[in-house]
């Protein structure tokens, strides 16, 4: 698998789970459906401004499309860290 074959996969996946068609997305997109097709089989080359549009078509953040697994390490982590607690005296009351 080539490096540029992952963001195509990423882009189908993703498609597919929102119950987006390829037509929906050329819509979107304002290409027709056979260029989309190509698009996302690699017979077109994807540009960053492309892929860009398509993340947020798909309400999806870019890294996800470009390393899904990427995004995925650095959701966990968001997740796991936990924020400062407040200051205590902050929240005293003065008389």
């Amino acid at each position: 698998m080539h490096a540029t074959d992952k963001p195509r996969l990423n882009i189908r996946a993703i498609r597919e789970s929102k119950g987006y068609t390829q037509e929906y997305m050329a819509e979107m997109l304002d290409i027709c459906q056979s260029t989309y097709a190509n698009l996302e089989c690699g017979k077109i080359p994807l540009s960053i401004n492309r892929l860009l549009r398509i993340s947020d078509i798909l309400e999806t953040d870019f890294a996800e499309l470009v390393d899904h697994q990427q995004s995925s390490r650095v959701s966990a982590q968001k997740q796991s860290q936990s924020p400062n607690p407040p200051d205590p005296g902050l929240y005293q009351e003065t008389k």
